[in-house]
C-alpha cells in the first residue's frame, strides 16, 4: 500500500503497483431501508464511515464510495467525494476511491470535478483514487435531463479532460458538451502527476475501452468469476497497445461482490437468506442498463411508477408478475445452495468459504476484490462490524 505523509507525492511505481499482492476494498452505498425514521438517513451516513474506520484500522486497502442519485433506499449518498472527506478525516492509511464520480457534465461539470477531488487528494495527503462512470440507469441519469444513449459520449470528452486540468496551468476545451476558456483549475492534486484513473465496465466492449484508455477497470457488477475472465483478457490485451487519457497507464483490475463473513458460516448464510429477497428487487428494477425492460420505456419516469415497479417485483415470483415492466425476480432465497451461492461469487459464510471465492476471483485475473458489506439488506450494524473485522483478521492475513 502507498504510505503517505504531508508533502510527499507518491512516484507511479506507488501509483500503479500492478503484480503487487491481491488488494481488498470496501464498497459504502449508504443504503436506508424503509421505513424511513427520523434520523436513520444521517444514522446510516455515520454507519458507513464507521465500517470504514473499521477497514482502515483491520488491513483493507481501498474504500470505494458510491455516488447515486434518487435511488430510494438502494444508496442514498449522493457524492462520493463529500462521503470520502468525511472518511480521510478519520483514517491514516486506506485509500479512498470515488466509485463512482459521474462525469456528465450536466451532473457533475467537470470542472468541479477536478476542483473538488484535488481538495479531497490534498486532505487526504495523497490517497485519492479516481473512479469514474456515467450512472447506473435511467432514473438516476434522466433526472438531469441526460439518456444513457448519449452518457457514454459525455463521460468519454471528460476524462480526456480530466487530467490536463490537474496538469497544466492554462487549461481551455471547446467541446460537445462542455467548453472552458482558458483557466488554471485549482487546487491541483498533491499526488503527481495525478491521481490514478479508473471506469466502471460491465462487458467486454467497455472493458476494452478502459484498457485502450489506459485507465483502472473497476467491475462492480457482482457476478461470478467465470463471466468476467472474458472481460479482464480483453482489457489485458487493449491496454497493451493503449494511448493513456492521463501521463500515466493505471493497469488494474477491481471486482465488486456482496459479503456477509462471519466466524460461524451457517449464521451467516441465515442472516442472508433472511434479508436478501428485499434487496433484489431494488438493483433489477433500478439498474436498467443491466436489467433492461421487456419493452423501451419513454422517460423520464416519475420516481412514484419506480416505487409501484418496486412493490410489484418485491410480491412476484419467477412465475408471474402483474407489472407493465416485469423487473429481474430473484430465486427463493432458501432454494439456493451454499455451494452454489460461492460459485456465483458471493463471499457469504465462514473464513474459509470467502477464501475460497477471492481465490476463484484470482484466478480470472482480478488485482483487487472489494467487498459491499450488507448493501440494501436490512442486517444489524454490529453484524457488518463483525464481519468486516473477521475479513481483516481471518481472510486479508492469507494473502499478506
Amino acid at each position: 500500500m502507498v504510505s503517505m505523509v504531508a508533502g510527499r507525492s507518491p512516484t507511479l511505481d506507488d501509483l500503479v503497483q500492478r503484480g503487487a499482492a491481491l488488494k481488498f476494498g470496501i464498497i459504502p452505498g449508504v443504503p436506508v431501508p424503509k421505513p424511513w425514521t427520523d434520523g436513520k438517513e444521517s444514522d446510516a451516513m455515520w454507519a458507513d464511515v464507521e465500517k470504514c474506520v473499521l477497514a482502515d484500522e483491520v488491513g483493507f486497502d481501498y474504500v470505494w464510495a458510491a455516488e447515486h442519485h434518487f435511488l430510494e433506499e438502494y444508496s442514498h449518498c449522493s457524492s462520493s467525494d463529500t462521503f470520502l472527506m468525511a472518511v480521510a478525516m478519520r483514517t491514516e492509511r486506506i485509500r479512498l476511491a470515488t466509485g463512482i464520480v459521474n462525469l456528465c457534465p450536466p451532473i457533475n461539470h467537470p470542472v468541479r470535478v477536478a476542483e473538488r477531488l484535488a481538495m479531497l487528494d490534498i486532505f487526504s495527503k495523497g490517497r485519492l483514487d479516481v473512479g469514474t462512470g456515467r450512472g447506473s440507469g435511467s432514473l438516476e441519469v434522466n433526472g438531469f435531463g441526460v439518456t444513457n444513449d448519449v452518457s457514454k459520449e459525455m463521460w468519454a470528452e471528460a476524462i480526456s479532460a480530466l487530467p490536463a486540468m490537474w496538469t497544466t496551468e492554462n487549461f481551455s476545451w471547446d467541446g460537445k458538451w462542455f467548453s472552458v476558456p482558458e483557466r488554471n483549475v485549482l487546487p491541483k492534486p498533491v499526488q503527481k502527476p495525478h491521481p490514478p484513473l479508473w471506469v466502471t465496465a460491465g462487458n467486454n466492449s467497455t472493458a476494452t475501452v478502459a484498457g485502450e484508455k489506459g485507465l483502472g477497470l473497476a467491475m462492480f457488477g457482482f457476478v461470478p468469476p467465470p463471466q468476467i475472465r472474458e472481460p479482464i483478457e480483453a482489457y489485458r490485451k487493449a491496454i497493451a497497445d493503449c494511448v493513456p487519457v492521463g501521463e500515466f497507464v493505471n493497469e488494474q483490475t477491481m471486482v465488486g461482490t456482496v459479503c456477509l463473513c462471519l466466524e460461524d458460516s451457517q449464521r451467516a448464510l441465515a442472516l442472508w437468506r433472511e434479508t436478501v429477497a428485499k434487496a433484489k428487487p431494488l438493483l433489477s428494477t433500478y439498474f436498467d442498463t443491466v436489467f433492461p425492460p421487456p419493452e423501451p420505456v419513454d422517460g423520464p419516469v416519475p420516481q412514484s411508477t419506480y416505487r409501484r415497479w418496486l412493490d410489484e417485483a418485491a410480491n412476484a415470483n419467477n412465475e408471474s408478475a402483474n407489472s407493465d415492466r416485469l423487473a429481474v425476480q430473484a430465486p427463493d432465497p432458501a432454494s439456493i445452495g451454499h455451494a452454489e451461492l460461492l460459485a456465483q461469487g458471493m463471499c457469504v459464510g465462514g473464513p474459509e468459504d470467502i477464501i475460497q471465492v477471492i481465490k476463484a476471483y484470482e484466478d480470472v485475473g482480478v488485482d483487487q476484490v472489494a467487498f459491499s458489506f450488507g448493501h440494501s439488506l436490512d442486517i444489524p450494524h454490529e453484524v457488518l462490524l463483525e464481519s468486516i473485522r473477521t475479513i481483516g483478521e481471518k481472510v486479508i492475513p492469507h494473502w499478506r
